[in-house]
């Protein structure tokens, strides 16, 4: 059994300075962490599942290697996910103390809580409450960079990241993740500063993890519902990039992807916010059908 407590999986270009950086980063703040820079596999999927098979750690984590980190990131991280001993209970979602162990820790949100938010306080939550904030507009949870993993669950369910998807691929993960999960610990100190880089305007390859999130919730409706919503918007987008799209030719769209998504978008039980989005989805719904817009 290895000594390692905490495995950091960090994935570069070959000559992705800041990964690099990181790495020495990571390094220096937790001499005792096993730091992993994988460079080898054509996308982040890839190299996070290469990752995972050299990984040793009784946890681990993928934090982005473009992020800012606080000093104490992994130290938190750890904090997040570690059985508690001795202390005060931690009070759950519930406002009862308890002291559970967990499955998944997280620390922290995209975006700084407001002073009066209950999510400035730190909680043990169900796997089916985790679940509903990764589908959350606010404070979206559906990120693995702010969170810990046990290993030896990931290996015994063989959970790996869906390697043919370019986007949504963490919140997927996440969501398979979380179904073999019993409890989460929410730390709301938050320690990584997120980059945001760049997304592809038409990249369908999100509805497809949507679709499989959507399928294996089958028994938690609440999550399913908000994972609906999420889907059905984002087939929304993609549509409206599509009609704004003066350049392409005519019937370029007939066979997009978005299509068969969109035959089936009223299953979504999809809840319009206006009369435009109302218009849009009809719309939407007709082109999934004729494949005219």
């Amino acid at each position: 059994m290895s000594d390692v407590l905490l495995s950091v999986i960090l994935t570069a270009d070959d000559k992705e300075e800041s990964a690099n950086n990181t790495l020495s980063f990571f390094q220096r703040i937790m001499p005792q962490a096993e730091v992993l820079l994988i460079s080898q596999g054509k996308s982040i999927c890839e190299k996070r599942n290469i990752g995972l098979k050299k990984a040793t750690g009784k946890y681990v984590c993928f934090p982005n290697p473009k992020d800012e980190f606080e000093e104490n990131y992994l130290s938190r991280l750890l904090y997040a996910i570690e059985p508690r001993k001795e202390g005060k209970p931690i009070a759950d979602a519930l406002g009862k103390g308890i002291k559970k162990d967990v499955d998944l820790g997280c620390v922290g949100y995209v975006s700084d809580v407001g002073e009066e938010s209950p999510e400035t306080n730190e909680r043990v939550l169900s796997e089916e409450d985790m679940l509903c904030r990764l589908f959350y507009t606010e404070h979206d949870q559906g990120m693995v960079w702010n969170k810990v993993f046990r290993r030896d669950l990931i290996a015994g369910f063989h959970l790996t990241f869906r390697e043919d998807l370019t986007s949504e691929y963490d919140r997927l993960f996440l969501t398979e993740y979380l179904l073999h999960c019993d409890y989460v610990r929410m730390v709301p100190e938050r320690v990584c500063h997120h980059f945001f880089s760049d997304l592809d305007e038409w990249d369908p390859s999100g509805l497809e993890a949507y679709d499989a999130m959507h399928k294996a919730l089958k028994h938690y409706e609440d999550a399913r519902w908000l994972c609906g919503q999420n889907m059905a918007l984002q087939e929304l987008t993609l549509f409206a990039t599509m009609l704004e799209d003066e350049e392409a030719p005519r019937g370029a769209y007939k066979k997009s992807p978005l299509r068969k998504f969109a035959r089936q978008a009223k299953k979504l039980q999809f809840v319009p916010y206006d009369e435009e989005d109302t218009r849009l989805f009809k719309k939407m719904i007709f082109y999934g059908f004729t494949g005219k817009y």
